[in-house]
């Protein structure tokens, strides 16, 4: 069961993610606490209600600092920060909204005795020399699969499985609430089938 991928997932996931999920030996998670879902099928809301909350929070949070500093930024996040600023109050709060739906949904799947499988990342990381335009598509992608967690608060451990030539790919469990320890113990469990990969040399 673990190690099979759903549809929703293999769309939204580069292969090399993708390999490394079909890899992962069932015998160090039980039926009992894992579950296939398609809560990738919602990936694209997920993306954009958190950049908004994002924008919002982040916002909010520096707007003195920012009125008083006037510091200098990145590209990005100078467009960020502009992009709060003409934020509405409905906007924030149907993000605000959907944090709280996107909590109940996941809560009602993984029902006190589950955890979410997935690549930590949809994508490789992207390369230090890369343009502008490709951090940018890089960055929506990230955040279809790393806003779970923060979206709805609950816990996140990053097991690093497995190598794509010398760039480490990363899968994740996410737990219900409280259950912090158990993740650990899952991925303790993982690690000791010796499925994970030692870094190539070179």
């Amino acid at each position: 069961m673990i190690g099979r991928v759903s549809r929703p997932l293999r769309a939204c996931v580069a292969p090399e993610t993708i390999a490394v999920i079909r890899m992962i030996p069932s015998s160090g998670v039980t039926p009992s606490t894992a579950k296939r879902v398609g809560i990738t099928n919602e990936s694209w809301r997920l993306r954009r209600q958190q950049r908004r909350l994002q924008s919002d929070e982040f916002g909010r949070t520096f707007a003195a600092w920012i009125d008083a500093c006037n510091p200098r930024f990145s590209f990005e996040v100078a467009g960020t920060l502009a992009s709060a600023a003409h934020l509405s109050a409905d906007e924030a709060a149907a993000g605000r909204g959907f944090r709280e739906y996107a909590r109940r949904r996941i809560e009602s799947i993984l029902n006190g005795r589950r955890v979410l499988l997935l690549p930590t990342t949809p994508i490789l990381p992207i390369l230090r020399d890369a343009r502008l335009s490709e951090m940018i598509l890089a960055v929506d992608r990230l955040v279809e699969l790393t806003c779970i967690a923060g979206l709805t608060g609950f816990p996140q451990v990053n097991l690093p499985f497995a190598w794509a030539g010398s760039i480490p790919v990363g899968v994740s469990l996410i737990g219900w609430g409280g259950s912090d320890l158990q993740l650990i113990g899952m991925a303790q469990a993982l690690e000791q089938t010796g499925f994970a990969s030692s870094q190539p040399e070179g």
